[in-house]
């Protein structure tokens, strides 16, 4: 019996939902269509961040490239179809109707980070920021209400 070339290459595949629930859908359709020989690997590159709510630390999980999918796949037409049929997703990335493979480098950056996981990071809030500014704003109106040549002049500098 004679070994198959395997044709399999990553690509990209663009989503406009919540990206776990698409590569459920692939997943899904793998299993139930009998593709497991032409999809072999479905991910979804993820981080885990410190998110601070009611005082209370929470690690949760974000995805490293918001609103994409990757997979490995031994594509044709068919498959392309079958995939671009899945809801919330867009298309693959690349030219027209012509999906472009990630190149050796991009998708081992791209394992890399998901085999080798970071610790935790401090999820940003801009809260702050704008608490901070709706404070100096209400400060500069009650320099301007009370006191407005001396405190609005030092608030200037």
């Amino acid at each position: 019996m004679e070994k198959k070339k395997s044709n399999h290459q990553w690509y990209s595949i663009q989503t406009y939902g919540n990206e776990r629930t698409v590569r459920l859908a692939i997943l899904n359709m793998i299993e139930e269509m009998g593709l497991q020989d032409r999809i072999t690997d479905v991910i979804v590159p993820t981080e885990d961040v410190i998110e601070v709510k009611d005082g209370k630390k929470k690690i949760t999980e974000r995805s490293l490239y918001s609103g994409y999918v990757f997979a490995r796949i031994d594509l044709n037409t068919e498959i392309q179809h079958l995939i671009q049929t899945v809801p919330k997703v867009s298309g693959f990335i690349g030219e027209a109707n012509a999906p472009t493979p990630l190149s050796e480098h991009d998708i081992n950056v791209i394992l890399d980070r998901v085999s080798n996981r970071a610790a935790p990071k401090p999820k940003v809030f801009f809260a702050i920021f704008f608490s901070f500014l709706k404070f100096k704003l209400s400060f500069q109106l009650e320099c301007k209400r009370y006191q407005p040549e001396l405190l609005c002049q030092k608030l200037k500098r």
